[in-house]
């Protein structure tokens, strides 16, 4: 009787042991797609601010360069926290 007993217990330790290391692959492997995803999301919205920052530049810059056209000043020079655009009208 002891010895079936022993058995029975070694067989739930078994898969006990077994559940564990399934469960710990499971938990493991949705931690890493969670990473996979979050740095896919993190490489598309600096590519979209990239796109943003770039339009939003050549939009001052074309901004400007129409004012001073209209203002007719020699130089336009344009600085803000995105940076600095120059330019100057050739009217020959």
């Amino acid at each position: 009787m002891t010895r079936s007993c022993s058995r029975a217990r070694t067989t739930e330790r078994g898969f006990a042991l077994i559940a564990a290391i399934v469960l710990a692959v499971l938990y493991f492997g949705l931690i890493e797609l969670l990473l996979l995803d979050s740095a896919r999301e993190l490489r598309e919205a600096q590519r979209f601010r990239a796109r943003i920052v770039a339009l939003t530049n050549a939009e001052n810059g074309a901004e400007r360069a129409a004012a001073d056209i209209a203002n007719a000043s020699p130089l336009p020079v344009l600085e803000d926290e995105q940076g600095t655009v120059g330019g100057a009208a050739n009217y020959s």
